[in-house]
C-alpha cells in the first residue's frame, strides 16, 4: 500500500516537472519571438 502510494505521487511528480519544463519551454519560445519583433522594429 505505501509502495503504491509513492509510486502515485513519484508519478505526480514526474508530471509537475514536465509540466513546468513544457510552460518553461513556451516562454522561451515566446521570448525568442517578442525579441526578433522588437530586433525587426528598431
Amino acid at each position: 500500500m505505501i509502495h503504491l502510494q509513492k509510486d502515485t505521487f513519484t508519478n505526480q511528480m514526474f508530471l509537475f516537472v514536465i509540466k513546468i519544463y513544457n510552460i518553461n519551454m513556451v516562454f522561451q519560445d515566446n521570448t525568442a519571438y517578442i525579441n526578433r519583433i522588437i530586433h525587426n522594429y528598431q
